[in-house]
């Protein structure tokens, strides 16, 4: 089992975007952006969003500095449930190249209220 956590400051990720509005692209899909944008408060589900990807990277033991992030997208299934889709190639080689494992479930939680957002991912054969 393998498991990941992180937490992000929407004031700190706020602050990020209006300082370098590119990080939006360069760190979150369009249907991330589309969704962050269509909420009332975007930098919280921004911040959610870049939690979950540092969670996921923790728990398998990987660098977010090595790969397209905008790549690791967050979505939402038909009940609401956030899961993860790895859509970037040289994740997805280190992903299988680390396993001990076949792969398993990845488990996705995220809450977030007005000044922090947190991610936990878990990995189960």
């Amino acid at each position: 089992m393998l498991m990941g956590v992180n937490i992000c400051s929407t004031d700190r990720m706020r602050k990020a975007l209006a300082r370098s509005p590119f990080l939006r692209s360069e760190l979150f899909s369009e249907a991330e952006r589309s969704y962050c944008e269509g909420r009332r408060a975007p930098a919280m589900h921004y911040a959610a969003r870049w939690a979950a990807k540092e969670a996921f990277l923790d728990a398998h033991r990987l660098s977010p500095l090595r790969y397209d992030l905008s790549r690791l997208e967050v979505l939402h299934g038909e009940g609401g449930e956030p899961w993860l889709r790895v859509g970037c190639p040289e994740l997805e080689r280190d992903l299988a190249a680390a396993a001990k494992e076949p792969p398993g479930t990845t488990r996705l939680s995220i809450s977030h209220e007005r000044d922090y957002a947190v991610a936990c991912v878990l990995v189960t054969p």
